[in-house]
């Protein structure tokens, strides 16, 4: 059972630029509003390895968490405007699923219920995370993944 706190279910969405992702933040935000619920962004920034290039390194880093911020305010304000909700907005650098598991496992400042993923439509992505998340709630995570279709706006 999900646990459920005065302030609601809390949605957690991991933000890339794929269709899936999309359709898994339109459900989530859909959700979080029905249930008078919440809603976490989550945008990690994966690096190439610099280390020997320090200035390059901390250049990239920079421009990387510029974009991020810019990419979440956007998202944000737009989910405040149809919505009504105010997400939370997390960036962090390293492993996706690393990130999406150290913070469903083991921060309990910012709570996750639930974690919500986009399914790619067949030939139009790549469900790596998906697949590397199932593999991870059965060995690790304790909370529920709610799998978003990525085409099921387009479902009557």
């Amino acid at each position: 059972m999900v646990k459920k706190n005065n302030k609601g279910i809390k949605y957690l969405v991991c933000v890339d630029d794929s269709i899936d992702f999309k359709e898994a933040l339109a459900f989530a935000c859909k959700q979080a509003k029905l249930i008078s619920g919440s809603l976490t962004l989550l945008y990690v920034i994966e690096f190439a390895d610099f280390r020997h290039w320090q200035g390059v390194e901390d250049i990239m880093k920079e421009e990387a968490r510029d974009k991020a911020d810019e990419i979440l305010q956007k998202l944000s304000s737009e989910i405040e405007n149809k919505y009504k909700i105010r997400p939370h907005l997390i960036i962090k650098e390293g492993d996706k699923l690393e990130e999406i598991i150290k913070l469903a496992e083991h921060n309990k400042k910012e709570r996750v219920d639930n974690i919500v993923i986009g399914a790619a439509v067949e030939g139009e992505g790549s469900n790596t995370l998906l697949n590397s998340l199932i593999i991870a709630i059965t060995k690790s995570i304790k909370l529920p993944i709610t799998i978003v279709p990525g085409n099921l706006n387009n479902k009557n």
